[in-house]
């Protein structure tokens, strides 16, 4: 018989949990070991069409059988501002057309995943609130998940170039080498870890936060990252219900980590970057950010486009890419909300952050206060770097677990038990 927990569970919410698991590691591209590049014809068809219609799929099943469960209406005020990004993301398609000439078609394609995910967060909270999901398969399959994600990302920085199988651009920063992963299921299981950890009091889940630690530290090596990352754990550790022993073990066992750390070279210089903002030696990043933020502005401007933006440049078509400084080194994917701007101009800010306060109220709404800190937390992680990095809106597995969280917040009271090993449905 087959095990309630296996990847052919008979409980259709585990099922459900599975489905969204493969999703997020199908947008990781299975953990980096597909070569996502060598899977696209002209921007249409790639590996991430494969988990945008499982997705968009399983969110529309999901959504049909939640509505004969009683009691489980979600917030019509939120639906309607995910609906509007949506709406922004078509009229930055026409916008970009009207502007460059660039083809309709071509500016929806590069929002289609952004889009989906948003659509997602729409469906996917009222099968939360029915239970048809399994909250519990779902944080333990984002730990094992992510462990394997963060292990196979340290043994790829460690192999170099002469072994590889993570595909992922690369240079040299703090005297080795530097991968630019998507590294969502490793960031998160590390959150997800330690909130176990001081709510459980299992030691056992403090690994993946300790290995997305030093995946951020070894591998991404991104200054932003590593501070919104401790950042994020400190609020996650002050606000997290558990133990005063146990948090006592935690912060003992940080500043073990953190005083061995200081003893290597690297450390040395991470502190001087920090220092004098330069990065092994190179430019400091900020300075073309702040160019690109500066001819954003300049554009907005000149067009009469600040409120509604200039819309999405395709990279397959040269007026659209020119005009957003493409040839200066500028992209919108390293200027964050500032690159969000200059598509949908301060219309769609607006939106984006009404929905952010949306999901956060939502959270610390929800009576369910076993699941509360953890999705706070991500939000968290999502929100501080959004100056320069908007993982939420253009790197494809964060935009899956965005859309997942979101639905979080909505999880049935009920459906937890005060420990996670415990009996996960009512």
């Amino acid at each position: 018989m087959a095990s309630r927990k296996s990847l052919l569970s008979p409980d259709p919410a585990v099922r459900a949990a599975n489905l969204l698991l493969l999703c997020v590691v199908l947008a990781e591209n299975v953990f980096g070991l597909i070569d996502a590049n060598a899977i696209n014809v002209a921007g249409v068809i790639n590996i991430d069409l494969v988990w945008q219609i499982l997705l968009l799929v399983m969110s529309v099943v999901l959504y049909h059988r939640s509505r004969r469960v009683s009691g489980t209406k979600t917030s019509a005020v939120q639906g309607v501002l995910f609906a509007a990004l949506i709406v922004m993301c078509i009229f930055a398609a026409w916008r970009c057309n009207a502007l460059t000439g660039q083809p309709f078609v071509r500016g929806i394609l590069p929002q289609r995943g952004f889009m989906v995910c948003v659509l997602a967060a729409i469906l996917l909270r009222r099968p939360f609130k029915a239970g048809l999901v399994d909250g519990k398969r779902l944080f333990q399959g984002l730990i094992i998940l992510g462990c394997i994600a963060s292990a196979l990302y340290l043994l790829q920085a460690l192999a170099g170039s002469s072994v590889t199988f993570v595909h992922a651009a690369s240079n040299e920063r703090y005297g080795g080498i530097r991968l630019y992963i998507k590294g969502g299921l490793s960031t998160v299981s590390g959150i997800v870890g330690l909130w176990l950890c001081l709510r459980d009091g299992d030691w056992r889940y403090i690994i993946p936060t300790v290995l997305a630690l030093a995946v951020t530290l070894f591998v991404s090596k991104g200054r932003l990252e590593l501070v919104t990352y401790l950042v994020t754990l400190l609020v996650l550790f002050v606000f997290s219900r558990g133990s005063a022993s146990i948090k006592v073990l935690v912060v003992c066992f940080g500043f073990l980590v953190l005083i061995l750390f200081s003893q290597t070279e690297m450390f040395g210089r991470l502190a001087d970057s920090f220092v004098n903002g330069q990065v092994g030696g190179s430019e400091d990043t900020s300075s073309i950010r702040d160019a690109g933020r500066n001819y954003y502005d300049f554009v907005l401007q000149s067009t009469g486009s600040t409120f509604v933006g200039v819309g999405y440049p395709s990279t397959l078509y040269l007026p659209a890419i020119s005009m957003a400084g493409f040839d200066y080194g500028y992209y919108l994917v390293d200027n964050g909300v500032s690159g969000f701007r200059y598509v949908y101009g301060d219309l769609g800010v607006t939106i984006v952050v009404a929905c952010l306060a949306f999901a956060v109220w939502f959270s610390w709404k929800n009576r369910n206060g076993h699941i509360r800190a953890v999705i706070l937390a991500f939000l968290m992680f999502l929100a501080l770097p959004a100056v320069n990095l908007a993982w939420w809106w253009n790197t494809s597995d964060w935009q899956v677990l965005t859309a997942i969280f979101v639905s979080l917040a909505w999880i049935r009271s009920g459906t937890w038990c005060s420990r996670l090993g415990g009996v996960a449905r009512a």
